[in-house]
């Protein structure tokens, strides 16, 4: 597996003498996932489906972790009519997706119920890297607004890398550290957008926190394993419906008993701060 991230490890690398090409390619992924077939939960009529726009890059699918489908199978086992596309493109951040023609068709292209923006960490640690995101936030909920008025905007507050910022010269921001910054950011950022927030950095954070003996990172310190993937995939569910997350069984897939605590964190993560989050 050939990575960006890989290089990393072990490695420091000077922010001074970082240039934007190279932080494109540390959130780049090995492949990408542009589907414009709906994937669905549960046959219905079009007018009862409720049809989700995912837009984002690699922290949504990498590798074998696919989010979006997790969360229409956990859609299929609740009985939810869902409907959902995506926009996930290698080391697209909300700034070049904004300026993506088929991005904004994906949008435009019908009246959409929800559309989920997913957040990436780097620009939201520091003050002075926010110009790098909120101003695209802002256009995207102008553009979804615009093409579909009573959709919710949902933006994914992403979760820290495994080490923080210290591997980027002269920074020193832990993990925590890291995390704490991310989770009151995206937060104010959605506040004053008037749009949600699915809080799945924090779900990660509790969740490390609480000891849990799977890792939810992928082995490059940044990228999601199957179980980050899982978690986010909660994070979601409980954010668009605001109910448990139901029971789901894993093809070819053992330990299943070991996901149920994520299902538990994911759940009281939104469901006890759902003012906080925009959640109504």
């Amino acid at each position: 597996m050939d990575s960006i991230f890989a290089s990393r490890r072990g490695r420091r690398f000077p922010l001074n003498g970082l240039s934007f090409s190279f932080l494109f390619l540390l959130t780049s992924l090995i492949s990408c996932s542009d589907s414009s077939t709906p994937m669905t939960a549960l046959h219905a009529p079009p007018e009862n489906m409720f049809d989700i726009l995912f837009i984002g890059s690699s922290f949504l699918a990498y590798g074998e972790t696919d989010v979006v489908a997790t969360l229409v199978d956990f859609a299929a086992r609740g009985g939810k009519a869902i409907s959902t596309q995506r926009r996930i493109l290698s080391g697209y951040r909300l700034e070049r997706h904004v300026e993506d023609q088929k991005t904004l068709s994906a949008i435009r292209s019908k009246e959409w119920d929800c559309v989920i923006l997913q957040g990436t960490g780097l620009y939201l640690a520091k003050e002075e890297w926010h110009p790098r995101v909120f101003p695209h936030l802002a256009e995207f909920t102008s553009v979804i607004r615009e093409r579909s008025p009573e959709a919710r905007i949902i933006y994914m507050m992403p979760w820290a890398f495994k080490d923080g910022l210290l591997w980027l010269e002269g920074e020193t921001l832990t993990y925590t550290q890291m995390q704490e910054a991310l989770i009151q950011v995206a937060a104010d950022f959605a506040d004053s957008l008037a749009i949600s927030v699915a809080p799945v950095g924090l779900a990660w954070h509790q969740t490390i926190l609480a000891g849990y003996e799977n890792d939810l990172f992928f082995t490059d310190n940044s990228h999601q394993s199957t179980f980050g993937a899982y978690l986010t995939a909660c994070v979601f569910y409980v954010t668009l419906f605001q109910e448990p997350i139901p029971a789901v069984e894993f093809p070819n897939r053992d330990g299943l008993e070991s996901y149920q605590p994520l299902n538990d964190i994911a759940y009281t993560t939104v469901i006890e701060d759902r003012e906080r989050w925009n959640i109504h």
